[in-house]
């Protein structure tokens, strides 16, 4: 054990794409869990859907200095650069470096 003066918190916000009679439909609007309104314009959207209510969760009942987000939502990414890396989007350039 590393004993590194770090704590980690880690949420996993899972869904899957079910068909059912509950399923999303174009035009549904969903109240997502930061209280704001989404129009569902993509059937296909519950992982994104419930991604970004994970990490609305996170960022309002933790106290979080760094927010890293390890989805698997970029089928583009893997298009672009197979599995031997991933792609970084950052509001951060410091900790974007020290990534590199």
């Amino acid at each position: 054990m590393m004993k590194l003066p770090v704590n980690i918190t880690a949420i996993l916000p899972i869904t899957d794409n079910a068909i059912s009679e509950n399923a999303y439909l174009p035009s549904d609007v969903i109240t997502a869990y930061n209280g704001k309104t989404i129009e569902v314009l993509n059937t296909d959207a519950e992982g994104r859907m419930t991604l970004a209510d994970g990490l609305s969760y996170l960022s309002k009942n933790y106290k979080t200095d760094i927010l890293i987000d390890l989805a698997t939502l970029t089928g583009s990414s893997v298009r672009m650069f197979g599995d031997t890396c991933g792609a970084m989007f950052s509001n951060n350039e410091k900790l974007e470096k020290s990534f590199n």
